[in-house]
């Protein structure tokens, strides 16, 4: 059996994500993606948060992640009608566990 995924010794199906909070720096950073990549959909920060709040999201570790602190999120954004993917960075560590 394979050993079960964590982040800061929480079993990654255990992290709760309470709220979302965005720098303006963040919130510009993603309304911006097509001048970064050509086809890329520019996103509003709002889109994104209600993604990362899906009730029916999938957690994961960000493998891309060069500090091991970003958590990968897929989710769906009904205002968008889109499926996101949203890398988090927790406040606290380690972060919230289950309520």
């Amino acid at each position: 059996m394979a050993e079960e995924e964590t982040y800061d010794g929480i079993a990654i199906p255990d992290l709760r994500v309470d709220s979302v909070i965005w720098t303006a720096g963040q919130a510009e950073h993603v309304r911006t993606r097509s001048s970064r990549y050509p086809n890329a959909v520019n996103l509003e920060p709002e889109w994104a948060t209600e993604a990362a709040m899906d009730p029916k999201r999938r957690f994961g570790l960000d493998p891309a992640s060069k500090t091991g602190e970003g958590i990968r999120v897929v989710g769906r954004s009904a205002t968008a009608a889109l499926v996101l993917t949203v890398i988090l960075i927790p406040d606290e560590h380690p972060p919230t566990g289950p309520g």
